[in-house]
């Protein structure tokens, strides 16, 4: 039985999203083509791999064993386009993912300090990505990135992944400096009542979790408006347009420069971890696992 190694790629990518529709999307082919491909698979293997609902897929007992092999090839392939390339000649190249939120934080540090792990005998070339978090995650699990800065919660992150935790977060709300509605240290959802609430798009970890506490919490701001990112949030708040969501990191130059002023929200569901994440053991050493949390710590 001669299996195509395409098969197994698809396979994988449609099991680690849970989704053929975004499988096809990482491989950049069309859903058409890739449900086709799986199709095939399972009549190769003479066993159902998988069943469909409005969720997405769902393996069966007999494509879960399947999978950690379709993933081993994949893997494989993918090394070996890598040696093809001559990405083996004494340099190693990481395609590192940021979440928007640590962009300004960490953009400079990394570009720094990674610089000088260089050496005469191994040379490292930084390819920085940056997108939400979950998009990010995705990257990770259908090996589109070697690692990435996430800030999510740590019970989102698959067990079989690296996760190295580097600090918490607090979300915070934010507005011009004469805004009444920053009067405390910490301020409660309820505040919120009768505003306009800017967030970033919803895709967003930051924006997902306070969209569910102001439900939890039946607070209801005045309007909603969801732009395109956390710079797109900064910029609409300075214009006047109403209060914000951030990390307090994100905001911190604006802050310190009195255009802006913040203030941690109450809430203990209000926080976001900073982690490390990675599912390439082989690829970071604990030398440059050490690097990477210590450069955003």
């Amino acid at each position: 039985m001669a299996i195509k190694a395409e098969y197994l790629l698809a396979f994988c990518r449609a099991a680690k999203l849970g989704s053929i529709s975004k499988a096809a999307k990482t491989i950049g082919v069309s859903q058409p083509a890739i449900s086709r491909q799986l199709q095939c698979l399972q009549e190769e293997t003479g066993e159902k791999l998988y069943n469909r609902s409005s969720q997405g897929i769902e393996l069966t007992a007999y494509g879960k064993e399947l999978l950690s092999y379709a993933c081993k090839v994949s893997q494989t392939l993918i090394e070996a386009k890598n040696f093809i390339n001559g990405q083996n000649s004494g340099t190693i190249s990481l395609k590192l993912g940021l979440s928007k939120h640590l962009v300004p934080s960490l953009t400079m540090p990394l570009l720094n300090n990674l610089k000088a792990y260089n050496s005469n005998k191994v040379k490292l070339k930084l390819d920085l990505i940056e997108n939400y978090s979950q998009n990010l995650l995705e990257q990770i699990l259908t090996d589109r990135l070697d690692a990435a800065y996430l800030l999510t919660t740590v019970d989102n992150i698959p067990n079989d992944l690296i996760k190295l935790d580097i600090s918490e977060e607090n979300i915070c709300l934010f507005a011009l400096p004469d805004d009444p509605i920053i009067r405390l240290n910490n301020i409660t959802l309820d505040v919120l009542d009768g505003e306009t609430l800017i967030i970033p798009s919803k895709i967003s970890t930051i924006s997902r979790i306070t969209l569910k506490a102001l439900e939890t919490e039946s607070s209801l701001p005045g309007r909603i408006l969801e732009v395109s990112g956390p710079g797109a949030v900064r910029d609409a708040v300075r214009g006047g347009l109403g209060v914000g969501i951030s990390l307090e990191s994100f905001i911190k130059q604006e802050v310190k420069a009195g255009w802006l002023r913040c203030a941690p929200i109450n809430n203990s569901k209000m926080k976001l971890t900073k982690l490390l994440v990675s599912s390439k053991s082989e690829l970071l050493s604990t030398e440059m696992q050490n690097t990477l949390v210590n450069i955003a710590s």
